[in-house]
């Protein structure tokens, strides 16, 4: 089966030949299913050659009416999946209902499949409509990225994805925090994360010549540290004594 795009009750015809004309470099096969079609299995309308047309007389032929569009991708799996959806929102041709061709749904008509849609809709949608009363007006990020060794530090790495979150919203408050997965870089995190300082030092290589180094001073840990070996020590006493 070709890659395929079922289009049905589309009718806005400017917006149906904008959605056609962002999806053109795709080379996807676009169908429009015309309301006499409703009734035939999805899988048939999209070219599956196991599902065969269904003949169903005229007085048979159900009489309700779609209020809302719907779009059904068939046989668009992986990247192009995403580079489909990226580009449907990039287009600004928003599609009320979305699904996608399934062995569960393939034998279903259209009117089953915007039902199921509509049933789906009307569960979620009083839900997302309640989250606007408690989402946050300002958006808040949280960058933690690994260093790129040889090149930029956590911290630096960090700091280039703020300014690239800020230059697409400007009232986004970025929390850069430092990353190290044990190796290159784990001090510089360290000394970043726990407030340390950076002591440089000179010691020596494995042929024995000055090497150029450094290690990170924790003086907040180690204050803490120290306190907490007060008490142990105190305790220690105090249960000697009793």
């Amino acid at each position: 089966m070709k890659p395929t795009i079922l289009l049905i009750n589309f009718q806005d015809q400017q917006k149906l030949r904008k959605l056609k004309m962002a999806l053109l470099p795709f080379k996807l096969r676009i169908k429009t299913i015309e309301p006499q079609d409703y009734s035939q299995p999805i899988g048939y309308l999209a070219g599956v050659k196991e599902i065969s047309q269904v003949q169903i007389p005229s007085a048979l032929i159900p009489q309700e009416q779609m209020e809302k569009e719907m779009l059904i991708l068939a046989g668009i799996t992986g990247n192009l999946f995403d580079q489909v959806l990226y580009t449907l929102r990039k287009a600004g041709t928003p599609v009320d209902y979305k699904a996608v061709l399934t062995e569960h749904n393939q034998n279903w008509n259209c009117m089953q499949l915007y039902k199921e849609l509509e049933k789906e809709h009307n569960m979620y949608h009083p839900v997302l409509n309640n989250m606007d009363s408690w989402r946050p007006k300002v958006m808040k990020v949280v960058v933690v990225v690994d260093s790129f060794k040889g090149s930029m530090t956590s911290m630096e790495a960090g700091m280039a994805v703020k300014e690239g979150i800020l230059a697409a919203k400007k009232d986004a408050e970025v929390v850069v925090k430092p990353l190290a997965d044990g190796g290159e870089g784990t001090t510089d995190a360290l000394i970043e994360g726990l407030k340390g300082e950076r002591v440089d030092v000179t010691v020596t290589g494995p042929y024995y010549e000055p090497v150029q180094a450094y290690y990170g001073y924790l003086r907040e840990v180690i204050l803490q540290l120290w306190k907490w070996q007060r008490q142990q020590v105190s305790h220690f006493q105090i249960r000697r004594i009793l």
